[in-house]
């Protein structure tokens, strides 16, 4: 500024004769070309190209100084030349003849080539559309654009090659290939990797909506159009119907479709699903209806963690005003990728916890290498990629039935689904004991939709009269053509006549789909109908130096954490009294409407019921106290919603057979409290063979030279279908016996 006051000459080039008006037109800087133009510098000086100001303006599209340059007489002699990458390849160094087609894009085939010792991507535009005039300044503008930009997560341009006959220009090449590719030979990807790709390609297409002066629109954001890298990194491509996003730009005609709803959250999707879930439906049909009747995808919790969902409707919110930006899309996705490396890193002690649970107890664990992989419960573990078919289904069924957890006992957790052409027209399921079932329920919601339809159902259909009507006379009523059940009821009452009643009725029926997710769901209540008992679990904490411990993990007992979810599940708990003299209140379940356990406190000891602060402040009417004859109990406990009872010595046995009385299908045992109680239900229990299943916290830190709270340590026993899981900053541990 300083010398242009001083008079210093406006036209002054550098040795290719280039002014400061060129460089000013090139880099955008407005200000400064008019401030030049108003010192009097040439508007049309040439360098040694022939390329005017206005040219290098228009060859990096800054439009604003193009009007300028034009308004003070600019001209541009290279016409639409202007238009094209400076950086030309010699045609001579490719040799196109020996390429090898690697896929075809919008305007032409893309081919893998040599360029200087160096695999690279040639994208070419077909000489049946060369002619084009349209089709061809497309094409140079698209390359114009391409040139200048510069990210990590976008496909590098190289040049283009100088061919006489036809428009070539050269890329990196990604041999990795593409992420359709990847969906194609993995399916569905891992929360950690498929967020990590959300990132990359977020990133990318967040540079293009920043660019300056004017955003990139890619319109063309499909699996196909994002490449890897051989580092893994994602990067974005083909800008084949990309356009600078100005206001009143009319005259653009895209040579190709667009694609079907391809957003960020619908590629986020596809990883999380490992494919799209309107296989068969037309997909300008299936574009209409997300755009004018508000349709938006099944999110199924069993696949995508609950930030992911909530991220992806914020994606499809109907207002496109409420939908986040790039930017703002990349501050989402870093934080669920920083909340998932933290339960990776979690998950890494899983060795050095196998090693420690030798050490308490001497348990011999047998870890499933396929079976502990962090964040998945019975459900996630067997889901597989989305496509729809029976599985799908009654994936769906038991989805559905999930939401009765705690509800249905001594009935079992049951869901249905009505399938018509492709489409589910009905959904239901069994919300409690004494309610209808989940048939009835998903009948009344398919309503005349029913009629030759398929009903798949997770639990065999019942086929007596008990306090509701048998569900196979509702099915058979409705005309459904097919039913296809998870399992057949272990029930006596039912064993596998639901089936039969439907087969005699014409009804094609189907049994055994998905049936291991099905009993999963349902382990509680087959026990118990196969044996008459409760299914006892058994929980316990731990340190990582194999110490038991009084404690629980950090957000296990909130809602959504494991032990809240424990509470829910089971039909009772059993607490020894001493676990519970310093707690001011009872274990109860935080999980939204759920119906709490019955808490029995064992009174083996000589603790007074007067030190245990809970019960003085007991607002909960499901508790039951349980003693030895030779110990008086406290008058609190006749007090309303109290029950109590005596034995001559307290057996677990004693108190699984009241439990079993009262109609109980699940039992949790609590392992906690003082260890001469704990060593005695513990004896009892394995050699009675009282449990089925372990549930082990294990907390991420060190007890050092404490004792362990059990001494008897002659304890073995063997932990089946072991499998692993991260809570908070804890790890857990599930297994049968």
């Amino acid at each position: 500024m300083e010398e242009l006051m001083k008079g210093v000459n406006t036209n002054l080039a550098d040795y290719d004769k280039r002014t400061a008006l060129h460089l000013a037109s090139c880099e955008g800087c407005t200000e400064i070309v008019v401030l030049l133009l108003e010192r009097g510098a040439d508007v049309n000086s040439m360098d040694r190209w022939g390329r005017t100001p206005l040219s290098d303006a228009r060859s990096f599209g800054h439009q604003e100084i193009c009007k300028i340059l034009e308004a003070h007489g600019g001209i541009d002699p290279m016409g639409l030349d202007s238009q094209t990458p400076c950086c030309e390849i010699d045609s001579n160094e490719v040799d196109m003849t020996g390429g090898t087609l690697i896929g075809e894009g919008a305007y032409g085939e893309v081919y893998l080539v040599k360029w200087r010792g160096t695999e690279v991507a040639a994208k070419t535009i077909r000489s049946s559309i060369a002619s084009n005039k349209i089709v061809k300044d497309n094409f140079l503008k698209e390359l114009a654009l391409w040139q200048k930009l510069r990210h990590p997560n976008i496909v590098q341009f190289l040049g283009v090659l100088n061919h006489p006959d036809r428009l070539i220009f050269l890329t990196e090449y990604l041999r990795n290939g593409s992420l359709y590719d990847i969906l194609q030979k993995k399916g569905r990807l891992d929360p950690l990797t498929a967020v990590a790709y959300a990132l990359d390609i977020a990133r990318g297409m967040n540079y293009l909506h920043e660019h300056k002066p004017h955003a990139i629109i890619h319109r063309d954001l499909t699996p196909r159009n994002v490449l890897q890298s051989e580092a893994g990194r994602l990067k974005v491509t083909d800008f084949g119907l990309s356009k600078i996003a100005q206001g009143k730009d009319v005259g653009y005609k895209m040579t190709g479709g667009t694609g079907s709803c391809t957003i960020i959250s619908l590629q986020t999707k596809l990883m999380f699903q490992g494919g799209p879930s309107n296989r068969g439906e037309d997909p300008e049909k299936l574009a209409d209806k997300r755009a004018y009747e508000d349709l938006r995808p099944h999110l199924p919790s069993i696949v995508y963690p609950e930030p992911v969902k909530k991220l992806l409707r914020d994606c499809w919110h109907k207002n496109p005003d409420r939908r986040p930006t790039f930017e703002e899309i990349i501050g989402h996705l870093e934080i669920i990728q920083e909340n998932l490396q933290q339960k990776a890193i979690t998950a890494c002690y899983y060795a050095v916890v196998s090693w420690f649970l030798r050490l308490s107890w001497c348990v011999s664990c047998h870890f499933s290498l396929s079976a502990t992989k962090c964040g998945g419960s019975d459900i996630k573990q067997e889901l597989k990629q989305d496509k729809i078919d029976d599985s799908y289904y009654i994936r769906r069924c038991v989805e559905l039935a999930r939401k009765a957890i705690g509800h249905t006992s001594p009935n079992p957790m049951v869901g249905c689904v009505i399938v018509k052409d492709g489409k589910i027209v009905g959904e239901g399921f069994h919300p409690k004991a004494g309610q209808p079932h989940a048939e009835v329920f998903a009948l009344r919601d398919a309503g005349d939709f029913a009629e030759n339809a398929t009903a798949y159902v997770s639990l065999e259909p019942c086929n007596h009269y008990g306090r509701t009507p048998p569900c196979t006379e509702a099915l058979i009523k409705a005309k459904v053509r097919n039913v296809v059940i998870g399992m057949v009821d272990p029930n006596p009452i039912v064993a596998s006549t639901g089936v039969k009643k439907l087969q005699d009725a014409g009804i094609e029926v189907t049994a055994g789909v998905e049936e291991d997710m099905c009993r999963s769901l349902n382990e509680a209540y087959i026990h118990h109908m196969l044996t008459g008992k409760p299914f006892v679990t058994l929980r316990y904490s731990m340190s990582l130096d194999g110490h038991l411990l009084n404690q629980l993990g950090e957000e296990a007992a909130e809602c959504g954490g494991y032990y809240s979810k424990l509470l829910q599940e089971n039909d009772a708990i059993i607490l020894l009294s001493s676990a519970l003299a310093e707690k001011s209140s009872f274990p109860i379940s935080k999980e939204p409407a759920a119906n709490q356990p019955l808490k029995i406190v064992l009174l083996k000891s000589s603790n007074s019921l007067m030190q245990i602060p809970a019960l003085k402040d007991n607002a909960d009417s499901k508790l039951l106290i349980i003693s030895e004859k030779d110990k008086s109990l406290e008058p609190q406990t006749g007090q309303e919603g109290i029950q109590s009872l005596s034995f001559d010595v307290i057996s677990l046995l004693e108190i699984l057979e009241h439990c079993k009385h009262q109609g109980f299908c699940s039992v949790l045992l609590d392992l906690r409290g003082s260890n001469v109680d704990l060593e005695d239900l513990l004896k009892e229990g394995f050699e009675q063979n009282l449990f089925q299943k372990v549930v082990v916290e294990v907390l991420p830190f060190l007890c050092g030279g404490q004792e362990s709270v059990l001494k008897y340590s002659d304890l073995k026993f063997h932990a089946k279908k072991l499998t692993s899981f991260v809570s908070g900053s804890s790890v857990l541990l599930e297994g049968y016996f």
